[in-house]
C-alpha cells in the first residue's frame, strides 16, 4: 500500500515518480513536468459523495487507457496518466 492511494487503489505520486523516471531512461529523455489538479468536488457535494466521485473517475481512467500506460493517483483529487 505504500505505493497506492488508498481510496482509489491506483499507484500514487511515489510510483509514478519511479514510472516516469524509468520511461525517461528507457527513452533517454527527461520527464515531463508534473500533472495539475483539477477543482475538488469534496466541497460541492461532501465527503461520501466525493469520494464516490473519485472512486468512480479512478475507474473510468482505468478503462480507458491501454495496458501499458500508467494510471496514477495523486491523493486527493489529482489523477495523471502517462501514455508510452
Amino acid at each position: 500500500m505504500a505505493h497506492h492511494d488508498h481510496l482509489t487503489d491506483l499507484p500514487n505520486r511515489a510510483l509514478l515518480a519511479r514510472h516516469r523516471q524509468d520511461e525517461a531512461q528507457r527513452h533517454d529523455s527527461r520527464p515531463l513536468p508534473g500533472p495539475r489538479s483539477f477543482p475538488t468536488r469534496q466541497d460541492m457535494f461532501g465527503h461520501q459523495m466525493g469520494n464516490a466521485l473519485l472512486r468512480q473517475v479512478a475507474d473510468r481512467l482505468r478503462a480507458s487507457v491501454r495496458e501499458h500506460d500508467a494510471v496514477a493517483g495523486l491523493g486527493g483529487d489529482e489523477f495523471v496518466i502517462v501514455q508510452t
